[in-house]
Parts: C-alpha cells; sequence; structure tokens
C-alpha cells in the first residue's frame, strides 16, 4: 500500500488537501499549495513557514507525513484562536456566577 503525500490547508471554513500526483514530491505539492488562491497571505506563523520552506526546497522542511500534519494543525489552531468561533458557533461564553 502506497502512502499518499499531501499536505492539508485549513480555511476559515474548509480544509483544502493537496495530494500528490503520481510520484510528487513534497516540494511540488508545496508549491502548489502556495500558489493555491486559497493560501494565507499575512498570517506568518511556523505553519506557513514551514510550507513555504518546503516550496523552496529549505533544509528540515517537509519530507513526511507527520510535519505535514503538524503544520496542518498548527495553522488550524491559529486559525481558531484568532478568528475566533465566534462567527462560526455564535458565542459560546456564559456569564459567570459565583454561587458558592
Amino acid at each position: 500500500m502506497r502512502v499518499v503525500k499531501r499536505i492539508d490547508l485549513p480555511t476559515p471554513r474548509d480544509w483544502v488537501c493537496f495530494r500528490d500526483v503520481g510520484d510528487e514530491t513534497y516540494q511540488g505539492i508545496a508549491e502548489r499549495t502556495v500558489n493555491d488562491p486559497s493560501w494565507p497571505e499575512g498570517i506568518n506563523i511556523w505553519g506557513t513557514y514551514l510550507i513555504q520552506g518546503t516550496a523552496e526546497a529549505v533544509p528540515g522542511s517537509i519530507r513526511g507525513q507527520a510535519a505535514a500534519a503538524a503544520a496542518r494543525i498548527n495553522i488550524h489552531l491559529y486559525r481558531q484562536a484568532h478568528y475566533g468561533g465566534d462567527a462560526v458557533f455564535g458565542d459560546a461564553d456564559e456569564p459567570f456566577t459565583d454561587d458558592f
């Protein structure tokens, strides 16, 4: 069974998945990812740096699914923390009460 190389890009409402085409390298997948219209301009965090570095063949970039997953998770958590679930889930905070 062949492991399909991929880089997933979390967007505010969806995930865009870039899978290898044939025997494409992670560098080729990363190049497609950063050139896609869904690429987040202005989010300068470790996950985006890792994908950009992979596209530019920087040493220590994505070479396996663990690093690709780590980049995806980093971008996803950043989006959740900075764009909040409020737009999607509404205000989930309940008023504080001290009943004790």
